[in-house]
């Protein structure tokens, strides 16, 4: 089993959030209102500095209608 390099992992989510974000036209603003966070922290997630626990995790992905799957490996449920 590959290790997981949590600094890699935090870059690629921070990268798939703000891909989908930009895609249906929401800006950090937006996205910080519907998750708790400060736009300044939705920066840091999308430029990979910081990392979302579980519980945000989940607020990030049901504001951006997507799954939290995605969010963590790229994928949609049950897709492999």
């Amino acid at each position: 089993m590959k290790k997981i390099d949590k600094s890699e992992l935090v870059v690629e989510i921070g990268l798939r959030v703000r891909a989908r974000r930009q895609a249906i036209g929401m800006t950090q603003d937006e996205l910080a209102n519907r998750t708790g966070y400060t736009r300044t922290s939705i920066v840091k997630i999308e430029g990979g500095e910081i990392d979302m626990p579980a519980t945000k995790l989940i607020a990030v992905a049901k504001a951006l209608d997507i799954s939290s799957e995605y969010i963590l490996f790229g994928e949609e449920e049950g897709n492999e």
